[in-house]
């Protein structure tokens, strides 16, 4: 029953993570189109495949 209740949670911290790092590409965003700052392509592309691995994760977990 431990288990079971630590495995919510562990779901809950998943999707807020995945929240977080939706709010931070959004800022980011918003601030390039101030500034027409370009991100390296790699960072951007390494936290794309995150949040897909997360997704994944949680998918899996329903």
């Amino acid at each position: 029953r431990e288990e079971r209740a630590l495995q919510t949670i562990l779901v809950h911290l998943r999707g807020i993570k995945r929240q977080l790092h939706v709010e931070r590409i959004r800022f980011q965003r918003h601030h390039e189109d101030k500034n027409d700052v370009q991100l390296p392509s790699t960072s951007a592309q390494s936290t794309e495949s995150d949040a897909n691995t997360i997704n994944a994760v949680d998918e899996s977990q329903k």
